[in-house]
């Protein structure tokens, strides 16, 4: 009885992270629609996902260790409500202005939220489990872009964009009821706090980590931001989008289930190899666009390997920072941001400079650098292993 009540603890968390990578991830398919209404240039809409994922990288850091004494039911709770309160603000917004404010609301909810869930996830799930409750976590995340973000896509297409984010709001309050339910009391645990923060950059494997998901995720949303714009200057409907990162979603579900399976017996293949071959899909993308099978290909391998990626360093992490779980993946959680923001910020450039068909070789060449900082990393710990094996 215990275990079912865990894992449904655990799932109300997941259903939480589908809803935050939903409306996270909104503006993706959205993005020429909000641009219709507003009168702007994609590539100028564009920096709502760069604003959005910059304050996220700010305020995750200080927010989660201003909180960090809070219960965390009740942290969830107030995250809950301003999360709602900022969507009904956005799909209220009769300016561009007022949407990002409803956006910069939701971001501060985000940058605690991210923080704080994995830890709890791992908390909340029975020993034997914790990889699991990981993978159950990331699942929530996938499902956003297998359902979420491609049905919000459909529907902001077919009534507008605003309904996107009214229905968003909707659904939260369902998440706010299944925490209040099925959560425990959950007194801070091992957050860390600010003092934490040198010991944490003292250890080379977490700084690492750091540095690689910057890289990374740079790369990867170079492309990701502007997929829809792409698509339609390669002459595909709007509602190709849709489909697409339902494909995309749906591969990254059968990744977190696949690391469940893989992640702890082949640590290093399931980071390295998903790396190479990422950075090949987004070097093909443009090539694929000339016929529409090929594009969704390219979107299920895209999705499968770029979440086997994120979840072997979120995994990596949690085991180098076990004293301090919180504020390091609120560094995560900020960096991951940084480099979301900074990819669409790039891709933008890119875009404005050139054309919308080199984001994806934009993007591969950024994924590139990060692959061979990763392979010099592998390399130097395997061989201080070695070293140490050998002395014994």
């Amino acid at each position: 009885m215990r275990k079912i009540t865990s894992w449904l603890a655990v799932a109300s968390l997941s259903f939480s992270a589908f809803i935050f990578n939903t409306t996270e991830l909104a503006p993706v398919g959205l993005l020429t629609a909000i641009s219709d209404d507003f009168n702007m240039d994609s590539a100028y809409t564009g920096y709502m996902v760069t604003i959005y994922a910059w304050t996220v990288a700010a305020l995750s850091l200080p927010l989660t260790v201003l909180t960090a004494k809070i219960e965390r039911k009740r942290l969830l709770t107030a995250l809950f409500i301003v999360f709602i309160a900022s969507h009904l603000l956005i799909g209220a917004a009769q300016s561009f202005e007022v949407l990002i404010v409803g956006r910069l609301g939701v971001a501060c909810a985000h940058a605690i939220f991210w923080s704080i869930t994995v830890p709890l996830a791992v908390r909340l799930a029975p020993e034997e489990s914790k990889s699991k409750a990981i993978g159950a976590l990331v699942a929530g995340g996938s499902v956003a872009m297998v359902l979420g973000v491609p049905i919000g896509t459909a529907i902001g297409q077919a009534f507008g964009w605003r309904v996107t984010f009214f229905i968003i709001a909707a659904i939260a309050l369902l998440a706010l009821l299944a925490i209040t339910k099925l959560l425990p009391a959950l007194p801070c645990h091992n957050a860390g706090n600010f003092k934490s923060l040198p010991i944490l950059f003292k250890r080379a494997s977490v700084v690492w980590i750091y540095v690689l998901i910057a890289v990374i995720v740079t790369g990867e949303f170079t492309a990701y931001t502007y997929i829809g714009a792409f698509l339609e200057a390669k002459g595909y409907e709007r509602s190709v989008v849709a489909w697409l990162l339902l494909v995309g979603g749906g591969a990254g579900l059968l990744s977190s289930y696949l690391f469940g399976l893989w992640g702890d017996r082949f640590a290093n293949l399931t980071l390295i190899v998903p790396l190479a071959l990422l950075a090949a899909m987004l070097a093909l993308l443009e090539a694929s666009a000339i016929n529409i099978y090929a594009v969704f290909f390219l979107s299920f391998a895209w999705g499968l390997f770029v979440v086997m990626i994120f979840m072997s360093l979120q995994s990596r992490l949690l085991s180098a920072a076990k004293d301090a779980a919180d504020v390091a993946n609120a560094i995560y959680s900020g960096i991951f941001n940084v480099g979301i923001g900074g990819g669409a910020y790039v891709g933008s450039l890119v875009s404005l400079s050139f054309s919308v068909s080199f984001v994806g070789y934009a993007g591969s060449l950024i994924v590139c650098f990060g692959l061979a900082l990763c392979a010099a990393y592998l390399t130097r710990v395997s061989q201080k292993s070695a070293f140490l094996h050998h002395s014994r």
